[in-house]
């Protein structure tokens, strides 16, 4: 039997709680596991703080869902008649992880008598090795005009924030000139492998930079986008290559935060077509992640509203067809004419070559 992670527990409250305490206790937690309050801290303690993130994103898009909590409390109810503990369930009825990650030994925020009450856990992280950040960690931001999936291209405002150290990088050359020539070349020696991130997690990295600028900026809508779109490409990333795998599953909650960030912009700036199409295909994207049809049917209504404001955009039109290819059952013939719209009105645009992508991935092969 798998113990799976009760939801009302992870949000810390209690399973009555009505919508208001559910959001209250959603935004208190997750300032607390904000990444970018963790930025420099051993890799143990921000690998925990994600999984812990994750697994507040999870738990709030089940208990905010009026349909999804109903049927959570039912398989719940289920569980406690079974004999199981509250909680348990078997491992096909549920996204969530199978087991619990250790816990953070200390809290992200500094104590105050006005969280004196709530409970910690100080047991201690396994040991780092001296091994503080994994090989490879890459410290950088993309640079401007890296290509991007989805057809996006990284902002420049944020990669121009960043530095590399070169001072540093020309130092550790004449170290290494140095040390040959010391030993006279040294014989043949293996070359240590240069480290490289993951190409998965490409975007990862500017998550905690973005999300800083964009809370030190609330009335920036720019900042937000940025936000939105690291989130949106950090998540899109591994559903075009691996769509199937464990990490994606564990990036689905991207495009919940990905939907918040944008919505801070719409509020700045409501006649935003591109990004409330971004938005609207953050949703139903995560809907066709988890099986939710609610999210998908939010989301097309975003992006047709974006569509009303910019009906021949680029960036809305193959939105519509991300949205309407994730309905059940999926509207395939409405979504080939949206991305068949793009090459007819638009054929300088850089997300043409998207658009024939789709096409030919979703076109019934008699046609």
């Amino acid at each position: 039997m798998i113990t799976l992670p009760d939801h009302y527990e992870t949000l810390q409250v209690h399973p009555k709680a009505d919508e208001t305490a559910i959001d209250a206790a959603y935004a208190r937690l997750s300032e607390r596991y904000d990444p970018a309050k963790l930025e420099g801290a051993a890799d143990e303690l921000i690998e925990l703080a994600r999984t812990k993130r994750d697994a507040i994103e999870h738990a709030y898009a089940v208990l905010r869902d009026p349909v999804r909590r109903a049927a959570y409390d039912r398989e719940q109810a289920a569980s406690a008649t079974n004999g199981q503990k509250p909680g348990a369930a078997p491992a096909s009825k549920s996204r969530a992880p199978a087991t619990k990650p250790q816990a953070i030994a200390a809290d992200v925020h500094t104590q105050t008598a006005d969280t004196a009450e709530e409970l910690f856990d100080y047991r201690p992280l396994p040991p780092a090795h001296r091994q503080e950040r994994p090989k490879g960690f890459e410290d950088r931001m993309v640079r401007s005009g890296q290509a991007a999936p989805h057809g996006r291209t990284a902002k420049p405002k944020l990669a121009n924030r960043l530095t590399i150290p070169i001072t540093l990088a020309g130092v550790l050359v004449l170290i290494v000139a140095s040390s040959l020539l010391l030993t006279n070349g040294g014989g043949p020696a293996p070359a240590a492998p240069t480290p490289t991130a993951s190409q998965f997690d490409l975007y990862e990295s500017s998550i905690p930079q973005a999300q800083a600028f964009a809370e030190q900026n609330p009335q920036n809508a720019q900042a937000w986008i940025d936000l939105g779109n690291v989130l949106y490409d950090s998540a899109q990333i591994v559903r075009e290559q691996a769509p199937e795998s464990p990490l994606y599953q564990q990036r689905l909650g991207r495009w919940l935060q990905a939907t918040n960030a944008y919505s801070q912009a719409l509020a700045l700036e409501p006649n935003n077509a591109p990004t409330r199409a971004d938005m609207g295909a953050s949703a139903c994207f995560y809907g066709a992640g988890t099986g939710d049809q609610t999210f998908v049917q939010r989301g097309l209504a975003d992006v047709q509203r974006a569509a009303a404001i910019a009906p021949d955009d680029a960036r809305v039109l193959l939105s519509m067809g991300q949205c309407l290819v994730s309905t059940q059952p999926p509207k395939l013939d409405a979504a080939l004419a949206s991305w068949q719209r793009i090459i007819d009105r638009n054929p300088s645009s850089p997300l043409v070559s998207q658009a024939q992508l789709l096409i030919a991935k979703y076109k019934p092969k008699s046609q």
